[in-house]
């Protein structure tokens, strides 16, 4: 009886000195931050970007620009990006609600951010990172990391 008390005894102690269970640790999304419009080849007429712009992206998903000339703090990120880095895919809409989806995909490397955006809701993908009718590929380099 005694060695039975003993070893629960013991069995009791080992369990309050295990090591925590490591939490999952996620790498921030690697779009995250602030970009600057570097150039567009623009396809699609209908769409005018103004070089210099700064563009704004949260992990989150949220999405805003502001124009090299504006002053003060960028605008609340209110448009929706969401990029998914397993396939190089990406959706932008003007707010979290929008149906109207541009379809695109894009490619980062190093400090440079390339997207390609359809010419508009019911367009299809573009297949790559070159010029299509009707689609607009931007040019972004990082400005600053997020903190």
């Amino acid at each position: 009886m005694t060695r039975l008390a003993l070893f629960g005894l013991l069995l009791f102690a080992a369990t309050l000195h295990s090591a925590p269970v490591p939490k999952e640790v996620r790498a921030k999304p690697s779009h995250v931050g602030k970009w600057q419009n570097v150039y567009v080849d623009n396809k699609n007429p209908t769409v005018i970007t103004s070089r210099g712009q700064f563009w704004y992206f949260d992990d989150a998903g949220s999405f805003t620009y502001q124009n090299a000339n504006e002053a003060g703090p960028p605008p609340k990120l209110a448009e929706r990006m969401v990029f998914d880095p397993k396939t190089g895919h990406m959706e932008h809409s003007m707010s979290a609600a929008d149906d109207k989806v541009r379809l695109g995909v894009y490619k980062i490397e190093g400090d440079r951010l390339t997207i390609n955006l359809n010419g508009g809701a019911g367009t299809p993908r573009p297949k790559g990172l070159e010029p299509e009718a009707n689609s607009n590929i931007w040019h972004l380099q990082r400005i600053e990391e997020k903190k």
